[in-house]
């Protein structure tokens, strides 16, 4: 009686502990001052720029940017930040989207295992994926599609379960905020739903019940949900020229990734310290089942141990599915951000673990086998806390140089420093003085929401912001803008780039005669203003 008391007592209170992890997994984004992720800043620009040109400094924005009218993917953390950047500074709105992330994919995993009717113990699972390669990397589109992954699928298999037009309208609904946060993320979810729906006619066909799926009704509610974002999708397709950007990673490259589960690393391989937690601890808790069931030496035992439930088989199939994707889709820009293979390693090794973890069905051994992967991804956010802590200097000097600049003026960087993952963190001072930026994330390509002028449009190369800095034509620079540079904002030494002697002579006498040095701060940073024009 005493132990089927504490039972009913934990299962009480589950929920509060579910709650209270989630809560600390958004501990290293808020207690520091500063959290940059490398593309953050750059989307907090844009939105930036997105409200001015609807509501407010027009004139200035609209002088160099316009707005992208085709409704391409990509498109849903622009949206929220034109609404977050008039409220906060640039740092806080970028706190802001990142918990977005963190607790919808947190809740909409639970939700997902809940519609499975599996053990509320498998959502403690997501603690170990929230922070992974593309959270440290700032693509928020494609976090924010993680999400939006998970919960389609969780309204897809309610619907199924249980055929409404309320459901209906919110798949509608799910399905348009999914294909406007990334297209890999609408692909995928694209082939799982076929795979929900084979999984529905199997059980059907099994079970001697009419098919669902050809039930009128249900066709027409379906068909409904569908009909927007796949319209949208073939405009998308028809009408996009620069997602041909191909590469191809080796095969035995793509095995050390997934064995790796390189997808979860932040910094660095040495992370590979916790992801390693989660093989060793499924494999022995498979390993505890299988000798149990030895020892009973009884068929139905095992069912208590290991059994392929109908989660399983889904996350499984969902597994073979994008393994299958890792090796015969290109590397390509895939909507933005490049690197489609890792985003493919991480959800497969995520549909895989989840597979894993359904297989142990006694509830006492998968208890205590999360706890201890739980205590490793507690261990880890203190270890991205700690990184995070060498980067507040660097990000407050950069957010301190917007008060030595005046408004409505142009800027051009220069990172030498190189230091992960602040690269577009000058975007911070941008943002508070409504400057010009020569090297905005993405200006060029079309699938952005905020796109350079037609007349106006620079790339990486004539702003050297790739591999040589100082490799910048200013001349050609300012005569595309058709505006002179007013400030020059420097990270770290020239020298710390190769080959780059003949033009750090070049640049270094261009300030010297021509700017000011009004600001200096650690590391090694320096904002030069222009005093005289050449």
């Amino acid at each position: 009686m005493k132990s089927l008391s504490l039972i009913t007592i934990l299962s009480k209170h589950e929920p509060k502990l579910f709650v209270l992890l989630l809560l600390l997994q958004l501990f290293p984004i808020w207690s520091l001052e500063y959290f940059p992720t490398l593309d953050a800043a750059g989307h907090i620009y844009n939105g930036h720029i997105l409200w001015h040109m609807w509501f407010g400094n027009a004139e200035l924005y609209n002088a160099y940017f316009e707005v992208n009218t085709q409704l391409n993917p990509n498109w849903l953390s622009q949206f929220l930040l034109v609404f977050l950047t008039p409220i906060f500074q640039a740092h806080v709105c970028e706190k802001i989207m990142l918990s977005f992330y963190v607790i919808g994919f947190a809740v909409a995993f639970r939700m997902l295992v809940g519609t499975y009717n599996a053990s509320k113990l498998l959502s403690y699972l997501i603690f170990f994926f929230i922070y992974n390669t593309t959270f440290i990397y700032g693509f928020l589109n494609y976090n924010f599609g993680l999400v939006f992954l998970l919960l389609c699928i969780y309204l897809l298999k309610r619907y199924i379960n249980k055929p409404s037009w309320s459901l209906a309208l919110w798949f509608a609904l799910g399905l348009l905020l999914l294909f406007f946060s990334h297209l890999v993320a609408f692909g995928v979810f694209g082939l799982l739903a076929i795979l929900l729906v084979l999984q529905q006619f199997l059980k059907e066909r099994k079970e001697n019940i009419p098919y669902m799926f050809l039930k009128p009704m249900v066709v027409v509610q379906l068909t409904a949900a569908f009909i927007l974002p796949s319209a949208l999708l073939l405009h998308y397709i028809l009408y996009d020229s620069e997602s041909a950007n191909y590469s191809r990673i080796p095969p035995n490259e793509i095995w050390k990734n997934l064995m790796e589960l390189s997808g979860n690393f932040c910094y660095s391989f040495a992370e590979f310290g916790f992801t390693r937690w989660i093989w060793i601890l499924v494999f022995a808790g498979l390993l505890v089942s299988i000798v149990l069931y030895l020892l009973k030496r009884q068929h139905q035992f095992i069912r208590r141990f290991i059994a392929l439930t109908s989660f399983g088989k889904f996350s499984l199939f969902a597994t073979l599915i994008l393994l299958a994707l890792c090796f015969i889709l290109p590397d390509s820009s895939a909507g933005g951000g490049g690197a489609l293979t890792f985003r493919l390693v991480f959800l497969t090794m995520f549909f895989f673990s989840v597979f894993m973890f359904t297989l142990i069905q006694n509830k006492l051994l998968l208890a205590g086998i999360l706890v201890i992967l739980n205590v490793v991804a507690i261990d880890k956010l203190f270890y991205i806390k700690g990184k995070q802590e060498l980067n507040q200097e660097y990000c407050a000097t950069m957010n301190g140089a917007a008060d030595y600049i005046e408004e409505n003026a142009a800027m051009l960087c220069f990172d030498f420093n190189r230091l992960w993952p602040m690269t577009h963190i000058p975007k911070y001072a941008a943002t508070k003085r409504n400057l010009i930026l020569a090297d905005n994330l993405g200006a060029h390509k079309l699938f952005s929401p905020v796109l350079w002028r037609d007349d106006l449009r620079l790339n990486i190369w004539m702003i050297g912001a790739i591999e040589n800095e100082w490799v910048c034509d200013l001349a050609r620079v300012e005569s595309t803008m058709h505006k002179k540079i007013d400030y020059f904002l420097l990270s770290g030494a020239c020298e710390q780039a190769e080959q780059s002697k003949p033009m750090c002579e070049k640049w270094n006498r261009f300030l010297g005669d021509s700017c000011v040095l009004i600001y200096k701060g650690n590391p090694d940073i320096k904002l030069y203003k222009r005093e005289k024009v050449n």
